[in-house]
């Protein structure tokens, strides 16, 4: 009878042995040191937490008291710079009048602006567009001037916070350098920068239709001119002969939609125009726009454009003449016995839920 196969390699099964208990001492090395990590951040973060309800209540008591009674901010308790700014910030939002000018002057000038700037240039890039933010609300020099350094910052998200923040600020002298960190950071993005423009209100209208003169690059053209449609003023100074014959879609566009909302001198009619034009996207906006306007002139353009391939061109064109009065209503009906589409906007603008 044979004997059963054994292995003499005690050393080898030692070894074994030996990377296992390493392992199982490693995972347990590592689940404590997580665990004791995980504690410790804990009661960091239920210190900080602490500290900072405990400034709440500071902030708090002082706005309660009056604005003739804040303290100086060299009492405050200790808390962490993020959290104050985000406590700051809360307040700004939601107070008004007296008590939001006395905060406004009790940080301006204090050590507490200087730490709020320093954060605006370091940390996560949440923490300093709150930073920044932070910053739009108060009424020092140095704060708008840190704000308008931030327009230069690599991160795209913090120049666009930079810029909405001098807007706050009413900072009309740097709307050259807003447009260009706005192209830089979203170059093909007309609306976002218009958004921002038109916040600036009708004290912009002049410096807008300067850059529309001054601008090359035809989105920062497109973003002006939209500013301007969403202030509509009164009257206009663009050439719109010029306008009209841009290369960019964005801008006839734009210019199209700025003729409805205000006089302008020049004697050509841009809606016609863009009702003729090249780029489907325009004469679209063009029929939406004179659909509002009730123009029966251009009854005969809005008919060519009732046999475009492009569905919608034909629905807003349809729509258009029905809006004209009743005259493009008859001609509606009398286009419904053979056109089904020319018979739905008939039903639709019948029902009048449009």
């Amino acid at each position: 009878m044979l004997a059963l196969p054994t292995s003499d390699s005690f050393s080898l099964l030692l070894l074994i042995w030996g990377v296992t208990v390493f392992f199982l001492f490693s995972a347990i090395s590592v689940c404590a040191v997580i665990t004791l990590r995980r504690a410790s951040l804990n009661r960091r973060a239920a210190k900080r937490q602490q500290k900072k309800t405990n400034y709440q209540i500071f902030l708090r008591d002082i706005i309660r008291a009056g604005p003739n009674t804040y303290p100086i901010l060299k009492h405050e308790p200790s808390c962490h710079i993020d959290d104050k700014t985000s406590i700051f910030l809360h307040y700004f939002r939601t107070l008004r009048g007296e008590k939001l000018e006395a905060l406004r002057d009790l940080i301006s000038g204090s050590h507490v602006e200087t730490e709020i700037i320093e954060t605006s240039y370091k940390g996560t890039r949440g923490t300093r567009m709150q930073a920044v933010k932070t910053l739009s609300y108060l009424n020092s020099q140095s704060s708008l001037e840190k704000i308008y350094e931030n327009l230069s910052s690599q991160d795209k998200y913090i120049r666009l916070t930079a810029a909405r923040c001098l807007v706050r600020r009413k900072g009309l002298f740097s709307m050259s350098a807003i447009i260009e960190a706005s192209l830089d950071g979203f170059p093909n993005d007309h609306k976002l920068l218009a958004d921002i423009l038109s916040r600036f209100g009708t004290d912009a209208v002049d410096p807008l239709e300067a850059e529309v003169r001054r601008l090359k690059n035809a989105t920062g053209v497109a973003a002006c001119l939209e500013a301007l449609v969403i202030i509509m003023p009164p009257k206009t100074s663009v050439d719109f002969t010029l306008l009209m014959t841009h290369p960019s879609p964005e801008v006839r566009s734009a210019a199209v939609a700025l003729s409805s909302v205000s006089e302008f001198s020049v004697e050509i009619d841009p809606i016609k125009l863009g009702l003729a034009d090249k780029d489907i996207s325009v004469k679209l906006r063009a029929a939406k726009i004179a659909e509002g306007l009730k123009r029966r002139d251009l009854t005969s353009d809005f008919y060519a454009l009732t046999s475009s391939p492009i569905m919608w061109l034909r629905y807003w064109s349809l729509r258009a003449i029905w809006a004209s009065g009743p005259s493009g209503e008859k001609f509606v009906n009398t286009l419904s016995n053979t056109r089904p589409l020319a018979e739905k906007v008939a039903l639709e603008m019948r029902s009048g839920y449009v």
